[in-house]
């Protein structure tokens, strides 16, 4: 998961068996590109990206509404408040610290957007009715 730079799972919080699917999913999309040939790619990707947006629908809802999951070129969201609090809140906090911080984060890692999973938080003026 990445946030202007890469989220460390402990400080996630997510649910055990969502943590494994996500560092599963890693494992595989890194030995893809690491490997990766036009055959390869196309053979994995229909059932890769199945899994991939399985996991993105999974973490918007441990994260609640308050969350957008961008997942490649799909963005996901749960219509439901938070099923894993201490994710949400942890999140949230992330959230606040780098909007505190984000012109001095922006000029650091400059537009790099290599990511695969990233989230951001949702403004209340943003929140759909």
């Amino acid at each position: 998961m990445w946030l202007f730079g890469p989220v460390k799972y402990p400080e996630m919080f997510l649910s055990s068996s969502l943590e494994h699917e996500m560092r599963e999913w890693e494992a595989d999309f890194y030995l893809l590109w690491r490997e990766s040939s036009p055959e390869k790619t196309m053979a994995v990707t229909p059932t890769w990206r199945e899994s991939e947006q399985a996991i993105a629908q999974r973490l918007a809802n441990e994260l609640g509404r308050d969350f957008v999951v961008i997942c490649q070129d799909r963005q996901t969201r749960s219509e439901h408040p938070a099923t894993n609090h201490p994710a949400a809140r942890a999140m949230r906090a992330r959230a606040t610290e780098l909007d505190s911080n984000f012109d001095a984060i922006r000029d650091r890692v400059g537009k790099n957007s290599g990511s695969s999973f990233t989230w951001t938080p949702v403004r209340p003026t943003d929140r759909e009715p």
